[in-house]
């Protein structure tokens, strides 16, 4: 686009008279703020359309061949819209009309004192290339601003798309917490509880909705507070336990054993831990199973030995009586030679 505030305008003027052309070229040219090309009718005219781009066309009204409404029409047609100015001699309102409605910026008569007249058209010209410039510099932006809002409904779009997929993610991570079998517990910074699932509510006897806020502490039984604070301390500052034994108290007072282990969530450094994610395991009933089956296991070594020790009993009897109805005399000795029967 041309800037008429840094460069003069490119006109062409179009016009089948010899004199008229070149004294329109004069006049036009003589402040330095136009440079005029010539074309004694519209054929020449449209070859140097061909050639190069113009600011603005002037063109008379009355040639042989192809008048001016149709050079207007021809070039409408192929799609140019550099402005279009008529400067003719001929004045009826029809004719006037009509450029007008194919496109012409401005309809002047050739009449009254030449200066005035260019004058005139060069004021016509600057207005016609300035509107035009305004008309491509809004088209310009109204183009602009639909790809930018088309930009910006698209990111709007994966935006929403994104959040959609974060919030099922989220949603089904947390359906996973919930419903798991294993009981999960997370806690913040404050050692407050903000996740206790429904495994973790079994397991201890409180509903989930009334242990989130809570503080862990209230896990564990009293003799063995201490201890699992020490953990869960050491956790918080980066030690995680890979398996670890620490019993949970159930709300009717039972002990239960709890194997656990951790992980520590991170903050968006990387570095600061915000919160820790711990699963259990309850092995109570797998620790009474082993105790019952040790109990039996000593409870029939016993039975053996007792039954070992009666048969050793019974033997030791029936040697007892064969040496006691021997006929010959007859004695038993220990290793030490003291006679022990």
């Amino acid at each position: 686009m041309v800037d008429t505030r840094d460069q003069p305008l490119s006109i062409l003027y179009v016009d089948d008279e010899p004199g008229l052309l070149e004294i329109g070229k004069i006049f036009l040219e003589k402040d330095g703020k136009f440079t005029v090309t010539t074309a004694g009718g519209p054929d020449e005219g449209i070859k140097l359309l061909k050639e190069q781009p113009f600011d603005a066309i002037i063109s008379d009204y009355q040639m042989p061949g192809m008048d001016g409404i149709a050079f207007l029409k021809h070039l409408r047609l192929a799609g140019d819209t550099t402005p279009f100015i008529i400067f003719t001699g001929k004045g009826r309102e029809e004719v006037v009309i009509e450029a007008l409605n194919e496109g012409a910026d401005f309809y002047l008569q050739k009449e009254g004192d030449p200066k005035a007249q260019f004058a005139e058209l060069a004021n016509k010209i600057r207005y016609a290339v300035t509107r035009k410039q305004a008309e491509k510099a809004l088209l310009l932006k109204n183009e602009e601003l639909a790809a930018s809002e088309e930009e910006m409904r698209s990111q709007l779009e994966e935006i929403i798309s994104i959040r959609d997929l974060l919030d099922e993610s989220n949603e089904y991570l947390e359906n996973l917490i919930t419903y798991a079998n294993a009981p999960i517990i997370v806690w913040d910074r404050d050692l407050r509880i903000t996740k206790f699932n429904n495994a973790f509510g079994r397991l201890t006897g409180i509903p989930p909705e009334q242990a989130i806020g809570s503080h862990i502490e209230v896990l564990f039984p009293s003799e063995r507070r201490d201890v699992a604070m020490d953990m869960i301390q050491r956790a918080m500052a980066g030690e995680t336990w890979d398996v670890v034994e620490i019993p949970i108290q159930h709300r009717s007072g039972e002990v239960r054993s709890v194997l656990w282990n951790s992980a520590n969530i991170r903050g968006s450094d990387g570095k600061t831990i915000i919160a820790t994610i711990a699963q259990g395991q309850d092995i109570t009933d797998r620790k009474k199973a082993e105790l019952a089956a040790t109990e039996e296991e000593l409870r029939h070594n016993i039975e053996e030995l007792e039954a070992q020790e009666l048969a050793i009993r019974k033997k030791t009897k029936e040697i007892a009586d064969i040496i006691e109805f021997l006929p010959d005399a007859t004695f038993v000795i220990d290793a030490d030679k003291t006679v022990i029967a």
